[in-house]
């Protein structure tokens, strides 16, 4: 079927916007908006969730959401438990700063970051970058394997608001794997699962610092 030019281009542009010009806006304006990033990033994922819902995907989502089985989480806890072991040793062995934070795990910001991460980052994050991507952008990326390697693109690249490399190098790596797993699940849940133990494995380490709030501001 042949595409209109005019809703092509519209599309071009409104992509290009959310997913290029957003961030580097985001980037640029830090030291104004760096303490609203997370009112920002919900209000986005609330965005991407009524146009889901309006397109009846959101509504499919939660019937999938309901009937996650332990066939479907298991892999994502294999993967977790055997990549996440593997760090660890690495870190053991050949690096003092990736040690665990136990001055947090026993604080009270824990319980918070345990609470609100999921909530405010992990879920409007794979709305956005995974659920809206993958439907709404079908018409510019039509392979699907193509929108998942787009989407782990996207998302370390929304990640240059904090002014690290290293912190976007390792979040399209992190965009791979999530963009894989919704990619063989269509399942958003399951991809919230497993941002949420990556992402909580990351602040229980030092290296979690460099996704703060306070780095963007440093």
């Amino acid at each position: 079927m042949r595409i209109p030019l005019s809703l092509f281009s519209i599309r071009v542009t409104e992509f290009i916007f959310l997913f290029v010009v957003l961030p580097l806006c985001l980037w640029q304006t830090k030291a104004y908006f760096a303490q609203y990033l997370l009112v920002i990033l919900s209000m986005l994922g609330v965005s991407c969730a009524l146009f889901l819902y309006r397109e009846g995907k959101l509504t499919k989502q939660w019937k999938k959401a309901k009937a996650i089985s332990w066939l479907e989480i298991k892999p994502v806890l294999l993967t977790f438990l055997v990549c996440a072991s593997g760090i660890a040793v690495y870190a053991w062995f050949f690096s003092e700063k990736l040690v665990l934070n136990t001055t947090l795990l026993i604080s009270s910001s824990w319980l918070l970051t345990l609470i609100f991460y999921p909530l405010f980052s992990v879920i409007p994050q794979e709305l956005i970058f995974r659920t809206f991507l993958f439907h709404r952008y079908k018409l510019l990326f039509p392979s699907k394997k193509a929108r998942m390697l787009v989407s782990s693109l996207c998302f370390g690249f929304g990640h240059v608001i904090y002014g690290s490399v290293m912190v976007v190098v390792l979040s399209i790596i992190a965009g791979l794997l999530f963009s894989y797993r919704y990619f063989l699940s269509g399942n958003t849940a399951i991809v919230i699962i497993e941002h949420t133990l990556w992402g909580l494995r990351l602040f229980a380490f030092n290296i979690g610092a460099y996704f703060s709030l306070s780095s963007m501001t440093s």
